[in-house]
């Protein structure tokens, strides 16, 4: 997925309220350099924390005409609005180690179960996660399990 940052020169909290105001989201990417503060648009960012694959994929950020792959680390919500208060990435290249967590997905299940769901709902509530480790060329997007 890509999407569209920009640089971001004021820091602190009266300058993140007015960003905010102006229906901009404040952020920060780190890793492989410098930390740079960056802002992005909200409701286009609010659509695209809906979708899984922008959660658990390598991103294509767009900042200042250059284009970085990046992971998305950590977002803060408002604790009642629908705003995104704040979110983190980090910068990967070809050599970084990653460690993500990575969305199970139980296809072809309905003749074990009378709902293929059920075994997806068993590993959510008992709270078990998959966490793999790889190189960034070869980053898997969801995993399934053989029926």
């Amino acid at each position: 997925m890509k999407f569209t940052a920009y640089e971001r020169s004021l820091q602190g909290t009266g300058a993140s309220r007015r960003l905010r105001l102006s229906g901009k989201v404040p952020g920060i990417v780190y890793g492989a350099g410098e930390p740079q503060t960056i802002e992005l648009d909200h409701n286009a960012l609010y659509f695209a924390l809906k979708k899984e694959a922008f959660h658990s994929s390598v991103l294509e950020m767009d900042l200042g005409g250059k284009v970085s792959q990046v992971l998305l680390r950590d977002f803060q919500m408002h604790p009642y609005k629908q705003i995104v208060q704040h979110i983190d990435f980090q910068r990967v290249d070809a050599k970084t180690r990653l460690r993500k967590k990575v969305p199970l997905h139980f296809e072809g299940w309905e003749h074990l179960t009378e709902s293929g769901r059920e075994i997806q709902r068993a590993f959510a509530a008992a709270g078990l996660e998959v966490r793999l480790r790889w190189l960034k060329p070869s980053v898997p997007q969801k995993l399934w399990p053989p029926p």
